[in-house]
């Protein structure tokens, strides 16, 4: 009778160890998961204040021209001692500037981020950095609206990839794929690289944009993976979850 009585306080005493461990491990994960979406709360409020910045700027920046080019169209058409030749050559020049200022405030922020284009800006990306020599071939094959949020950070990482390409590489052509993939939105950007500049990847001339690039595909919990095969190199972006 003592025997078993024994026994029973030791499988007792056996079941409260277990339960205190599995709690404790369950605290552990939690605080752990916490902190881990703290921080990437910290990373996300970061990032979107610097976006937010860059809209102020944008804003900024049309704002205080409008006061200097609106007086002085109205000074040239008014004023008799320029010909009317004169008159459309200065016209057309302040139009030039206002819209290599438009240019510059899109570059700063593409506008048709705040309403989740993706595919729009992207499309105006790419545009704007073809040139007679260098050809993008944009290929967008995903019908479902992202959130600006998620928009803005894809657009950000695949220009920081674009541009990088472009600048430490000579392919007269550059592929940019994305597709949707149920919820993942999957994004690949290939072109052609010499063979001997193959490790250009890991430079120092790379080491700001991939921190930058690193920073957002974690706040997206995104996967980024990189080929080369026959000297065409495939950066390929795995968002996850983007339509859900």
């Amino acid at each position: 009778m003592l025997s078993s009585s024994i026994e029973s306080y030791i499988l007792l005493f056996t079941i409260l160890i277990f339960i205190s461990f599995f709690l404790g491990a369950v605290f552990i994960y939690l605080n752990y998961r916490r902190s881990i979406l703290i921080q990437k709360k910290i990373k996300s409020n970061y990032l979107f204040q610097i976006e937010n910045e860059k809209i102020k700027i944008s804003r900024e920046l049309h704002d205080a021209i409008a006061p200097f080019t609106l007086p002085l169209k109205e000074f040239i058409k008014k004023r008799g001692f320029i010909t009317s030749e004169d008159e459309i050559n200065w016209l057309d020049e302040i139009a030039a500037f206002e819209n290599y200022l438009t240019n510059i405030n899109e570059s700063i922020f593409p506008s048709e981020l705040l309403d989740g284009n993706l595919k729009v800006a992207l499309q105006i990306l790419t545009q704007k950095i073809c040139t007679e020599n260098r050809k993008i071939v944009l290929h967008t094959e995903f019908s479902s609206k992202i959130s600006n949020q998620h928009s803005i950070q894809i657009f950000r990482i695949i220009q920081e990839s674009l541009i990088n390409a472009i600048k430490y590489s000579q392919s007269s052509i550059y592929n940019l794929l994305c597709t949707q993939n149920e919820f993942d939105l999957i994004c690949t950007v290939s072109y052609e690289i010499d063979e001997k500049n193959n490790s250009d990847n890991n430079g120092n001339s790379f080491r700001r944009g991939r921190k930058i690039m690193t920073q957002r595909l974690e706040l997206l919990s995104a996967k980024y993976e990189l080929s080369v095969v026959q000297n065409i190199k495939t950066e390929k972006f795995i968002f996850k979850d983007i339509f859900k």
